[in-house]
């Protein structure tokens, strides 16, 4: 996995969730599972989606699995004394620590795309689905992100993903990728989010410009001033009520496990 993103403001992490909650709500909606459910929540970060599927689907037993300890440490002291039903674990999505067949749902969101082989990290999640249990990812497609009044500095931050994430365009492929493994009932929904002076999204892309530095500064993508005059537009257009923000399309994709 290659995360190029420093997740030392954890603001950023629970911002990300707040503005893709009705993104992933919208495309829930259409999943049922069976009572008592087992929930596998790939990338779980802080625990933010672990706790959205908790919501979705009550009665459910969730594991949240992501590879930084330090999130899986804050995720368990945050929600596993207040949920018993929810345990985080710290682990690879390439080689994910579970048996065969082990939960009904596999979900994950933006977390494909930071993966060097993304068939391979849905090759893990669907070998530890359940026959006819239900494979689902959520990943971006970095067409654009612009704004109105335009600023340079949203362009910028598409080019940079574009550049430092393994594949900022993998979420036109998910339908392809999930059809390779013979997935079947195959459903997608396509989303796009519009960001008004009050949304979190124009909070995210302002801290993320930081988050993304080191990595850009080590690539030498960027030097020091550039770096600074690009976050200081960012906060600009943060802060300016008349300036609104479209993000890339986001795409879910299901399928189902078929039976041998």
């Amino acid at each position: 996995m290659t995360y190029t993103i420093e997740e030392t403001d954890l603001e950023r992490q629970h911002l990300l969730a707040q503005f893709l909650e009705p993104v992933s709500l919208h495309a829930l909606k259409n999943i049922s599972l069976p009572k008592q459910a087992t929930i596998l929540d790939i990338g779980c970060g802080l625990g933010d989606t672990t706790l959205l599927l908790n919501e979705r689907f009550p009665d459910s037993t969730i594991t949240g699995l992501d590879g930084d300890a330090s999130l899986i440490t804050t995720a368990t002291k945050e929600t596993t004394l207040t949920h018993p039903n929810l345990n985080f674990v710290c682990g690879d999505a390439m080689q994910l620590p579970f048996d065969n067949n082990s939960f009904d749902f596999v979900f994950c969101r933006y977390l494909l795309h930071h993966l060097r082989d993304p068939l391979h990290g849905i090759k893990e999640m669907h070998r530890v689905c359940k026959t006819v249990g239900t494979v689902f990812a959520l990943e971006y497609d970095a067409t654009s992100i612009i704004s109105y009044p335009e600023s340079w500095a949203y362009p910028k931050l598409k080019d940079f993903v574009t550049i430092l994430f393994a594949d900022a365009l993998l979420g036109r492929k998910m339908v392809s990728y999930f059809r390779s493994f013979k997935l079947v009932n195959i459903c997608y929904d396509a989303q796009v989010i519009l960001a008004d002076q009050n949304s979190a999204l124009k909070r995210f892309y302002a801290l993320t410009a930081p988050a993304l530095g080191k990595a850009l500064l080590q690539k030498n993508l960027i030097d020091e001033k550039g770096l600074d005059e690009w976050i200081k537009e960012l906060q600009r257009c943060e802060r300016d009520p008349e300036t609104i923000v479209l993000m890339h399309p986001t795409i879910a994709v299901w399928g189902t496990k078929a039976e041998l």
